[in-house]
């Protein structure tokens, strides 16, 4: 199968999975947990050898298995960042986040590595989440102010002020208001 038929391939597998997940409750999810970890671990031995094609296999065959499978969708994430399919990255981002006992860490993840490779609104979204899940997260606050810079300087203000009331000694913060204080000097 060549490669660009393996990856409309697994786009309609992920489609499926994520239309199957948003028509279901968590507890109507069906769930192998078993089957599901023995894929991943398939899915980790694949990643190790340098098969990422193989490791996504297995990720999207353990989420065959278990859908709520944070862990699954949180490697699938990082697997298609790798490969820049940056749009699903982002949905499996905040799937694996819907799952997880503890979303903001994954939710922050995700908005960084997604900001770090140019997809500002899908950073900001993800990262806005992060900050309603915890939000004494100051580096998620401060990257909300650097991304919401150029487009509102009110908002980043409050976000780099939020960064700052969280670690009041943040030297990333501190340099975004004072950008924006030298930017509203006249001159």
């Amino acid at each position: 199968m060549g490669r660009g038929r393996l990856k409309a391939f697994g786009q309609r597998v992920f489609e499926r999975l994520a239309q199957r997940a948003a028509r279901m409750s968590l507890v109507e999810i069906p769930r192998d947990r078993d089957a599901a970890q023995a894929c991943l671990r398939d899915a980790i031995a694949a990643y190790e050898r340098g098969d990422r094609i193989g490791a996504e296999a297995q990720v999207r065959m353990a989420l065959e298995h278990d859908l709520g499978e944070s862990d699954a969708h949180l490697f699938l994430a990082r697997l298609l960042s790798a490969r820049g399919a940056l749009d699903e990255s982002g949905r499996c981002f905040a799937l694996a986040a819907r799952y997880a006992q503890a979303p903001a860490p994954i939710l922050g993840e995700g908005g960084r590595l997604l900001a770090a490779k140019g997809q500002e609104d899908a950073a900001l979204r993800l990262l806005r989440q992060c900050l309603e899940a915890d939000p004494h997260d100051a580096e998620a606050a401060c990257l909300v102010g650097e991304l919401e810079l150029p487009r509102d300087v009110t908002r980043a203000a409050a976000m780099f002020r939020h960064a700052l009331s969280v670690r009041s000694d943040y030297p990333r913060a501190e340099a975004g208001l004072a950008k924006i204080q030298s930017c509203s000097r006249p001159e």
